[in-house]
């Protein structure tokens, strides 16, 4: 089985993008998240022969999605200390079977992925054990493993610059084999709205065009 794991907090006000919050106000920065999840629920929906689900943070529960209709999607806790932790959690819960199983975490603030790029992701775990896809601000946007390898996720400075390039460091200490995706960009700050924008003009995401036309003009 494939599994897409979609990371995200409900898109309440005050609860989810709190930085781009700050710029754009509380309303808006959910109204964002909303339409987000909603098109990349669409679009996971139509990647072939996967389940997808989505992963919240443990303080929160399915019903606080409830105002979103996702179509066929599971709902699971978070479970770790911090992002590391939390990642090697859902990995380890999807992976250890005998079953050959394959598993990728994006987040919900990253809608460039379409469903064949995630095809050709889950394609490439044929022959390799990890793939990374990094974003412009030195994270990653897409983490896949076809067996279960914790050692990635240790000693990263989460939410900084530098998690790229220590992800790299661990995959290189341990001599994983892995693959590194063409980079991508997430959204962080109202800055990156822009890319957004241009992004959406040339590619089908019908919730964040809408927020963009009727929510937000910049």
């Amino acid at each position: 089985m494939n599994y897409i794991c979609i990371y995200s907090k409900p898109p309440i006000p005050g609860k989810t993008k709190r930085r781009l919050a700050q710029e754009i106000s509380d309303i808006n920065a959910a109204g964002l998240a909303k339409s987000m999840l909603q098109d990349i629920c669409r679009t996971m929906s139509l990647v072939s022969g996967t389940e997808v689900q989505i992963w919240h943070p443990p303080e929160y529960n399915s019903t606080n999605f409830k105002s979103i209709i996702y179509g066929n999607v599971s709902f699971f806790k978070q479970h770790g200390i911090n992002l590391g932790e939390r990642m090697s959690d859902t990995f380890q819960n999807l992976l250890t079977s005998k079953d050959k199983n394959k598993a990728v975490i994006i987040g919900s603030d990253c809608i460039t992925h379409s469903a064949e790029e995630i095809e050709n992701a889950f394609s490439t775990l044929n022959s390799t054990d990890v793939i990374i896809q990094p974003s412009e601000d030195g994270g990653y946007v897409l983490v896949g493993q076809s067996k279960w390898i914790p050692n990635i996720f240790k000693n990263i400075e989460w939410g900084t610059d530098r998690v790229m390039n220590q992800t790299i460091r661990q995959i290189e200490k341990y001599a994983i084999n892995f693959k590194e995706l063409p980079k991508s960009f997430d959204i962080d700050n109202a800055r990156d709205l822009d890319k957004l924008k241009i992004f959406i003009q040339n590619n089908d995401r019908p919730n964040t065009m809408k927020w963009f036309s009727q929510k937000y003009s910049g």
